[in-house]
């Protein structure tokens, strides 16, 4: 969830890019910038104070896809524990059925360092 504070050196210059006639595509950089940002920068909740003033202005509606994926997680966090827990057991055919479950639910499961992480599919048509 998104702290209280932001990360102030990037909302002054988002601020000044958008001064300098609009410069929409250093801003979209810069947001992009933000989010790879080291966490030891910048805790992910500081990040997303800023990332979620960014596209008040931006109108990327990325406070509604978080939400989405936050509220699918809520719901079905049982089906991604087994999952991760399937695969730490290294019972691959298993995991890889609960990831096919929750792909045909319109999200994507994938397995990084720190575990399962769940994403929204983009609907490309």
């Amino acid at each position: 969830p998104p702290g209280k504070a932001g990360c102030v050196k990037y909302e002054k210059k988002f601020q000044r890019l958008f001064s300098d006639d609009l410069n929409l595509p250093g801003a979209v950089a810069l947001l992009w910038n933000l989010v790879k940002e080291p966490n030891k920068s910048f805790p992910t909740s500081k990040k997303m104070v800023t990332v979620l003033k960014m596209d008040r202005v931006l109108g990327l509606k990325v406070a509604e896809k978080v939400a989405e994926v936050e509220g699918f997680k809520a719901r079905h966090q049982d089906l991604i524990e087994r999952h991760q827990r399937l695969r730490d057991e290294g019972d691959w055919a298993a995991s890889d059925k609960i990831r096919d479950e929750i792909e045909q639910m319109g999200y994507r499961a994938e397995d990084t360092e720190r575990g399962t992480v769940v994403k929204k599919i983009q609907d490309t048509g």
